[in-house]
C-alpha cells in the first residue's frame, strides 16, 4: 500500500528545503563534473517518491510545492511537457538532467 505524503511531514519538508537551498543555487558552470551529476541524481531521487526511476507529474508538483514554489496548473503542465522529451508522461533522470543543463545555459 502506497503511503500518502503530506506537506505536514516535517522531515520531508526539511529535505525539500535543503534541496531548494542547495540545488537551486548550483553554479551551473560546473555541470560537466561528476559531482554535479551526483547532486542532480540526489535531487531527482528526492522527488521520485515512489522510487520507480521516473518523476510523474504528481511527484513533480509535490516537489515544486515542497521547494516553496507555486505554479498555476496551466503553466505547470507546460513545464512537465518541456521536461518529458519522449512524451511518455513521466520524466526519466536523463530527461531531467539534460533539461536542467539546457535551462542553465539559456
Amino acid at each position: 500500500m502506497a503511503t500518502k505524503l503530506t506537506i505536514e511531514d516535517g522531515l520531508l519538508q526539511e529535505e525539500f528545503n535543503k534541496f531548494d537551498k542547495e540545488f537551486m543555487t548550483l553554479d551551473t558552470s560546473k555541470f560537466k563534473t561528476s559531482l554535479i551529476t551526483i547532486e542532480l541524481k540526489q535531487a531527482f531521487d528526492e522527488v521520485d517518491t515512489n522510487k520507480d526511476g521516473f518523476i510523474s507529474p504528481q511527484e513533480a508538483r509535490l516537489g515544486i510545492t515542497f521547494a516553496g514554489q507555486r505554479i498555476p496548473g496551466s503553466h505547470f503542465s507546460g513545464i512537465v511537457h518541456m521536461f518529458d522529451d519522449n512524451g511518455d508522461g513521466k520524466m526519466s533522470f536523463e530527461e531531467f538532467s539534460t533539461n536542467v543543463m539546457k535551462l542553465s545555459h539559456e
